[in-house]
């Protein structure tokens, strides 16, 4: 499993509860994946002493190398996607 560092460099809400994030990869500058893969986030969840893992499926083209695209839901309580609704540019 590799570790990456990025930064968010676009959000678009595509409906009220449908979000677009796309992430400017830093350390490592880019990354190798084929159609279908994902990436996997640990997030804080209360209660919890570890952080939890959710995985999300990139949407970006694996050409985009050096940004990964997500298109993700808002689950009411999910931890994953209630973190990465919060994430700002």
């Amino acid at each position: 499993m590799e570790q990456f560092t990025a930064e968010v460099s676009r959000i678009q809400d595509l409906t009220h509860d449908v979000r677009a994030i796309e992430l400017h990869l830093l350390e490592p500058a880019t990354i190798t994946f084929k159609p279908g893969q994902f990436v996997s986030f640990e997030v804080p969840k209360e209660g919890q002493p570890r952080p939890v893992t959710r995985p999300y499926s990139i949407a970006s083209s694996p050409g985009q190398a050096n940004r990964i695209l997500l298109v993700l839901n808002l689950v009411q309580g999910g931890p994953g996607s209630s973190y990465l609704f919060g994430l700002r540019e």
